[in-house]
């Protein structure tokens, strides 16, 4: 996996860089985010780290979260890719990434990602030394995210409660020995969930299924002793560990940094005054119909017909969005329809 990795990937000499505190070593840089190798005085080794920087950070003052990545020799590509695909159906508040492997030495994930073996230390390693660094120089705001996968999700879920207020959120990805570890680590640590805050994500495949009911166990669980807690979780539809991979992290993400709309219910006889055919003020030939289904709005767009309408959900009154593409807002008004595109752009519909 790791020669596979480095295929991928044309390294080019970069400038200096400072290091995570330890023995500075040449950073490198990939065509779209940074590599640099540091030594952990920690945990007594070296390991190789990959910073992915939001398009526009350079020629901005914006501050942004950060995602810290396990397994990041292979999750770095992974969750660059997923935030891209997001971006085509939803708008993105894109992080730093911060993912931490092994780059060409030996991947020693077992003991690092391990509570039971240096689990503890590598947690104190990203907390003293890794988090610090990146604080000190990137431009970073209060939400700092970790995500781990299989190893990694053990390891998430031993930082979730032994941690609880340095993560505002935690990803748990398809946790390792069958999410066997999940209650009985909660409740070892269960003095510290009253200062518990996080967001939590759970996912698994569905052919995963110890950890998929492993899963709803710690929910439910936590749903006794942490009431409040703002807890999502997830099943990938026939996929097993490793056909899963992408897809729970991306949901992940999707979780974490799409804009996601929150919809309100809104009466038929208010949606009722929405209905009717709708043409476009700059093409008369273009119209769309909108329409009452089983007390729910819907509307046909140009060129297809009911049987292909698709919901309007509501964010007030009488603002809408598609849960097909959450990045457009459908605003009615008295004489017709105005939609706010994801690239700016506005169209008004008059009603006929």
């Amino acid at each position: 996996m790791q020669k596979y990795f480095f295929i991928l990937f044309l390294l080019i000499a970069a400038p200096a860089l400072a290091q995570p505190r330890g023995i500075p070593q040449q950073p490198m840089s990939l065509s779209y985010g940074k590599m640099l190798d540091w030594y952990s005085p920690t945990v007594g080794d070296s390991f190789r780290t990959y910073v992915f920087l939001p398009p526009g950070y350079d020629n901005s003052l914006a501050s942004y979260p950060v995602l810290y990545l396990t397994d990041g020799d292979w999750l770095f590509t992974s969750a660059v890719s997923a935030l891209g695909n997001l971006k085509q159906d939803y708008q993105v508040h894109e992080p730093i990434i911060v993912a931490i492997g092994y780059g060409d030495r030996e991947n020693k994930r077992h003991r690092d990602l391990d509570p039971d073996q240096g689990g503890a230390a590598f947690l104190r390693a990203l907390k003293k030394e890794v988090m610090p660094w990146v604080q000190e120089h990137f431009r970073v705001d209060q939400d700092q995210l970790l995500y781990g996968y299989s190893m990694g999700g053990k390891f998430a879920t031993f930082a979730l409660f032994s941690e609880p207020t340095l993560f505002s959120s935690v990803m748990i990805g398809a946790p390792a020995d069958g999410g066997t570890h999940m209650l009985p680590t909660a409740r070892k640590y269960e003095p510290n969930l009253r200062t518990l805050r996080t967001k939590v994500f759970m996912g698994a495949g569905s052919y995963e299924h110890e950890t998929v009911d492993q899963i709803r166990r710690f929910r439910l669980w936590c749903a006794q002793h942490v009431p409040g807690a703002a807890i999502t979780t997830y099943t990938a539809p026939e996929m097993n560990h490793g056909a899963a991979i992408s897809a729970v992290l991306q949901e992940a993400l999707r979780v974490n940094f799409a804009v996601l709309q929150k919809e309100i219910a809104v009466p038929p006889s208010t949606l009722k005054r929405y209905t009717g055919v709708y043409v476009n003020r700059a093409d008369s030939a273009m119209s769309s119909k909108v329409f009452l289904r089983d007390g729910h709005l819907y509307i046909s767009l140009h060129g297809y017909g009911d049987s292909y309408a698709l919901q309007l959900h509501a964010t007030s009154p009488g603002t809408f969005f598609l849960k097909e593409y959450e990045q457009n807002s459908y605003t009615f008004f008295p004489a017709g329809l105005r939609i706010r595109l994801s690239n700016g752009n506005t169209l008004e519909l008059n009603k006929r």
